[in-house]
């Protein structure tokens, strides 16, 4: 049950549940206290979260939510077990990654590289697989021991900001440089050779995948305007299905579980939801800084 996500920057939270049109229950206004990380938990997760300012809001509707625990280091990107036991999150400010047990919430650091960022699972769920910013290889972790295994290089200049898993054993690497622009890339998940042609290029930014590794989403950071895409990765010449400039200051982009709903914040302004099927937009969210999908 995915009844936990992590979030950072917080210590103290409150509830309110108020009603917003059609829109779900708004239940959580969380405020912040000081530097730390919180996990949160509902007896029915199924809904958004998100900061936006000072708070994080808590969108969703018949749930309780409370603070569970905190933790003393920033957390900045997370991915959860499918099996919901287990929650990875990557720790700049140690070099590490987070390995937290979803029902004891006891954690574990494990040093993986240099400025980790983006992180995501093999299909399996056996690997753990860890872009590190500050250097040119992905992180390698077995989830069945927690031993760092062989690294992922990228080559002389390439930082990787972001990682997913995709089909037929790749992975796909948002990557950038002092030296090199950005671009998403596909590569070999065992021995990091290119797989195919670029998704396209990128700048600093998150990129999501459907659960069925077909169809990739990738929105800016820091942009304005910002911008955002969706590609057909199916085969091995990805195409780009959709791209917009939706206002400024990017801040990402998050897919919920189900890979139905993919949202792009926009820094200070607003949150626009699309259904992904038809990319048409569902609703804005005032506000719009990172936020996360939640469900059952």
């Amino acid at each position: 049950m995915r009844s936990y996500e992590v979030m950072y920057g917080l210590f103290a939270a409150f509830a309110l549940e108020l009603l917003v049109g059609s829109w779900p229950a708004v239940l959580g206004i969380f405020a912040i206290g000081a530097a730390g990380v919180l996990l949160l938990r509902g007896k029915r997760w199924t809904g958004l979260v998100f900061a936006i300012g000072v708070s994080f809001f808590v969108i969703q509707s018949n749930v309780h939510a409370q603070v569970v625990t905190t933790f003393p280091y920033d957390m900045t990107h997370w991915v959860e077990s499918a099996n919901g036991n287990w929650i990875y999150a990557t720790v700049q400010s140690e070099n590490s990654v987070a390995v937290i047990n979803a029902h004891t919430l006891q954690s574990t650091l494990v040093p993986i590289g240099s400025d980790p960022t983006g992180l995501a699972l093999s299909s399996d769920g056996s690997t753990l697989y860890v872009a590190n910013d500050g250097s040119n290889f992905l992180g390698v972790m077995s989830t069945a021991t927690n031993a760092v295994g062989s690294p992922i290089p990228l080559g002389s200049g390439v930082n990787p900001y972001d990682v997913q898993t995709g089909t037929n054993n790749r992975l796909w690497v948002l990557t950038g440089g002092p030296n090199t622009p950005g671009v998403i890339e596909q590569i070999n998940a065992t021995t990091g050779a290119s797989t195919g042609p670029n998704a396209g290029g990128a700048y600093d930014g998150d990129i999501r995948i459907s659960p069925d590794g077909n169809t990739l989403y990738y929105g800016d950071y820091g942009l304005s305007p910002s911008s955002e895409s969706k590609f057909n990765v199916s085969g091995t010449t990805p195409s780009t299905l959709w791209t917009a400039s939706l206002g400024g200051n990017g801040q990402e982009v998050q897919l919920s579980h189900d890979g139905t709903l993919v949202a792009f914040p926009e820094g200070g302004q607003s949150t626009s939801i699309y259904q992904t099927s038809s990319m048409l937009v569902l609703g804005t969210i005032p506000g719009g800084s990172p936020m996360t999908f939640t469900d059952p």
